[in-house]
């Protein structure tokens, strides 16, 4: 199995053997972003950025969107699920802010990392560390934060 997402407003769930979709997932606005979580065990979820300002999760199982996360005021454009924690996922939206989310809590996001110069700049994607105490977001005023872990990511 792999996955794909696109600007035609889909997640794609392929099938290795038949080199075919086996699922597809439609969505009201273009794709930026999906991830599949490299260490979970206890669920099957794609967590999809969209034009939205909602990150959905997509259920493998159920073969539904099962979730959806509220906090973001545009755009989600990247998504990233922790390399330690299967709940933990990370967003990064165009509203300049990186969002943590433990995704079994209702309550909302856990943190919000809002260092990115206000109107400037667009938090575009992100990348971190398994090995270091580090996570980091580039922007488009052609500089990259860099966040010191306070939070297990």
């Amino acid at each position: 199995m792999f996955t794909s997402s696109s600007f035609d407003k889909t997640l794609k769930i392929w099938d290795t053997n038949t080199l075919q979709p086996a699922d597809v997932f439609h969505f009201e606005g273009t794709v930026y972003s999906h991830h599949m979580s490299p260490v979970a065990t206890k669920h099957c979820l794609i967590a999809v950025g969209t034009k939205s300002p909602k990150v959905q999760l997509c259920d493998l199982k159920s073969g539904s969107c099962s979730h959806i996360l509220q906090g973001h005021r545009q755009e989600v454009l990247a998504v990233s699920w922790s390399p330690r924690h299967e709940y933990v996922l990370a967003t990064a939206s165009a509203d300049n802010r990186v969002k943590l989310w433990d995704v079994r809590r209702a309550s909302g996001c856990l943190r919000t990392l809002d260092q990115h110069n206000e109107e400037k700049s667009k938090a575009s994607s992100e990348a971190g560390s398994t090995e270091y105490n580090w996570w980091c977001s580039p922007c488009v005023t052609r500089s990259i934060l860099i966040f010191h872990k306070c939070v297990e990511y």
